[in-house]
């Protein structure tokens, strides 16, 4: 049985702007824009003041402060309500992956996730990108559920030229995973073959609104209140190419990620130099032909390395199949 352990370290780089939150994964810049373009709360009551139409604020922090006055204050003289949001993605994750070939020509995934000591928050959700077609979602842990949408809703936002996809999810039932410690048996069954694909991880960053939002207040929590903006993002090894795929097909889809994550994240590979190294075997592989392919990965237990060792298991099945 071909098999291979693959740890995928998470970005640990912050936002501009928010200095305080260093628990934001991969950097986007969409995201941030959402964020930056809400006021910044002051608790004078100035923030009022200046932006009266405005109910969705950012503090300094990085968090969100929710103000509205309920629908039956129909004078506007009431005292509003302040609500303080707590963005759920102040964990630290550490994924890992045990892939291999599972029965009836399908790949197994089994995942550990660990949740780092400096979260401030314990892991109730994550979640990956991927083909739903034939997937099989499961937790060895009754604390967990684990299922598959069959929408195409999930939004591929570390690596925004792939298709949207459906959400792998597990969520806890109970209280998740605390900072500092671990969590195993999480797997997936799926005929697709690994490739690179987004990661969203939640915290327990929730708010309680005693009644219901006024619809001007949840139109402006709109944007901010989704998994794209409000998650800690990071990439992880999943389903991701059809069974039928060709290494040809599958080498050029290694090689646009990891073109794309050098040039826009490049912190999260690490060694730049083993990249550009990593990209030269992939455009030689391109243009000798994918029976001389021979890739080995680079030195050290590191993303690229996990990364390098998904694509030999690719090649590795397609010999064996064909």
């Amino acid at each position: 049985m071909t098999a291979l352990l693959i740890t995928l370290l998470p970005s640990l780089f912050g936002f501009p702007g928010a200095p305080l939150n260093s628990f934001s994964g991969i950097d986007l810049a969409p995201r941030q824009t959402v964020l930056d373009n809400l006021p910044l709360w002051s608790n004078d009551g100035g923030a009022l003041e200046n932006f009266p139409d405005q109910h969705v604020f950012r503090d300094t922090s990085g968090d969100i402060v929710i103000v509205y006055r309920p629908e039956n204050d129909r004078s506007g003289r009431g005292t509003p309500r302040v609500i303080h949001y707590v963005l759920p993605n102040k964990v630290a994750p550490e994924i890992s992956s045990f892939v291999h070939n599972g029965n009836n020509g399908l790949v197994d995934y089994v995942y550990k996730v660990r949740n780092e000591s400096r979260a401030a928050q314990p892991i109730t959700a994550w979640y990956l990108i991927g083909p739903s077609m034939d997937a099989r979602v499961e937790s060895d842990s009754g604390a967990w559920f684990g299922g598959a949408t069959k929408t195409t809703f999930g939004i591929q936002v570390a690596i925004p030229y792939l298709p949207n996809g459906s959400y792998l999810s597990w969520m806890a039932q109970k209280q998740g995973i605390s900072p500092g410690s671990a969590e195993g048996g999480f797997k997936i069954s799926s005929p697709y073959l690994p490739g690179i694909t987004t990661a969203y991880v939640r915290g327990n960053g929730t708010f309680t609104v005693p009644d219901e939002l006024p619809l001007e207040v949840s139109d402006q929590l709109a944007p901010v209140d989704n998994l794209a903006v409000s998650s800690f993002i990071t990439i992880a090894v999943g389903p991701r190419f059809p069974p039928n795929a060709s290494a040809t097909t599958i080498l050029k889809g290694f090689r646009q990620d990891l073109f794309f994550l050098s040039e826009h994240s490049p912190q999260v590979l690490g060694d730049a130099e083993a990249c550009k190294h990593l990209l030269v075997i992939l455009d030689e592989c391109l243009s000798t032909g994918t029976a001389l392919c021979r890739i080995a990965p680079p030195q050290g237990a590191n993303l690229l390395s996990d990364i390098t060792r998904a694509l030999q298991f690719d090649l590795q099945r397609i010999n064996q199949i064909r």
